[in-house]
This record gives C-alpha cells, sequence and structure tokens, in this order.
C-alpha cells in the first residue's frame, strides 16, 4: 500500500495481490450439445408448436436468447425455417429440413 500526503487530504493505493485463477468448471461430454443436435431441436420444436416463442425454446434447450436467436437466424438464412406474419403475432415454418 502507497499513503500520500497532500495539502488538503490523502490518498491510499492498494495493490491486489496475484492469485491463481479458479479452475474453470467444463461441461460433461454428455451434456455438450452439438450444433446440428441443437438445430433438429429447434426445428422439431417448430414443427410441433409454430407459434412458440424465443423465450419458450430458450427453455426448451437451456440456451441464452442470443444464443438462440443466432441460431434462428442461421436456419433462416439456410433456408430450414421461415417466420411468416410480424415479429409478435406471426408463426415459423418448417421450410426445408437436411
Amino acid at each position: 500500500m502507497i499513503f500520500e500526503n497532500f495539502q488538503h487530504g490523502f490518498r491510499v493505493v492498494a495493490f491486489a495481490r496475484t492469485a491463481q485463477a479458479p479452475p474453470q468448471e467444463t461441461i460433461p461430454a454428455a451434456k455438450k450439445s452439438s450444433r446440428s443436435q441443437i438445430e433438429s431441436d429447434i426445428i422439431s420444436s417448430i414443427a410441433r408448436n409454430p407459434g412458440i416463442t424465443i423465450r419458450e425454446l430458450c427453455s426448451i434447450l437451456g440456451k441464452g436468447d442470443n444464443m438462440v436467436k443466432e441460431y434462428l437466424r442461421g436456419l433462416k438464412l439456410s433456408g430450414r425455417i421461415a417466420r411468416e406474419g410480424s415479429t409478435k403475432k406471426g408463426t415459423w415454418k418448417v421450410v426445408g429440413d437436411k
């Protein structure tokens, strides 16, 4: 620690000790999902319920909303799914499954 005195006060500078980073948790291989498995889960969920929401897909897949949106974007770009109607009231359609 460094203490510095000034005319109208003082300043203390503290330095943190460097510590080892805690070991990162690893996901067991059985719990890891491949991209194709997640995409097929999304497609089957849409086939069962075309009005499914992103929030519902998140809970089914156990993924965050940004991750699910990214998968949906990829599936739309590849032509495997399509969105019909508005963002709020629309439904999903399985167009072509590889």
